[in-house]
């Protein structure tokens, strides 16, 4: 299912309605299972009567929520399967600068530091769990994704979207400085640096974001 109505920048809102229990709330927003209140939404609260979404959907609502607000031109869509991917694809947002497939995976304590005897061989790790795997499981979403585009004129980029929380102590402090990573052209980043490359000016023209959007919704498994 295509992302929602366009909102009033052109972005396409995202749609969550193909999940269970999630409901759309009288802004356009998706709201998780058990939210439904008069209060304002609390993802991560836990006084009573308030249910917790699990932590994997919470981390992919910010960082839908953050996608949304931030640009100004595109189509995402969230939680679509493509062949030849390991898993369901958390984010593919098309914009002026490219196709984006974004994994926004909740993990704790993660790091990106070196590895082996010198230390030179750059690996990814959620607390001591080596979790470099999961970039390797995103590249190969990424070639699935540039099969359906079938344009070689559109830029294919990837990025890993990790919340400062979720960090330790020098990789958040890096992250909360507006910096980054990159592993095998990878993006390892919090969800503000995500938006401000992917609404950076790119080769790709509004009517190809549209004919590339629709192209993509057509393809991908709901």
């Amino acid at each position: 299912m295509r992302l929602g109505k366009k909102g009033n920048r052109g972005l396409a809102m995202a749609d969550f309605s193909h999940r269970p229990g999630w409901w759309l709330a009288s802004d356009g927003t998706w709201h998780p299972p058990q939210q439904r209140s008069s209060r304002p939404l609390e993802l991560t609260s836990g006084r009573r009567g308030t249910a917790l979404a699990p932590p994997g959907a919470q981390c992919e609502y910010r960082v839908s929520r953050i996608l949304r607000q931030g640009l100004s031109d595109g189509e995402i869509f969230s939680d679509r399967r493509v062949a030849g991917a390991a898993e369901s694809i958390d984010h593919i947002v098309v914009a002026s600068s490219g196709v984006w497939v974004v994994d926004a995976k909740k993990r704790r304590a993660v790091s990106y530091r070196g590895a082996g005897p010198e230390g030179a061989v750059m690996r990814l790790y959620s607390g001591t769990d080596d979790i470099t795997f999961e970039l390797d499981n995103l590249a190969a979403s990424l070639v699935a994704v540039g099969q359906l585009v079938r344009d070689s004129s559109v830029p294919l980029r990837s990025a890993m979207v990790v919340l400062p929380e979720q960090c330790r102590l020098m990789t958040g402090v890096r992250f909360r400085l507006g910096r980054s990573f990159e592993h095998d052209g990878i993006l390892i980043c919090p969800p503000r640096v995500l938006v401000e490359h992917v609404q950076q000016h790119g080769p790709v023209s509004h009517d190809q974001i549209v004919h590339i959007g629709h192209r993509l919704n057509e393809a991908l498994a709901r």
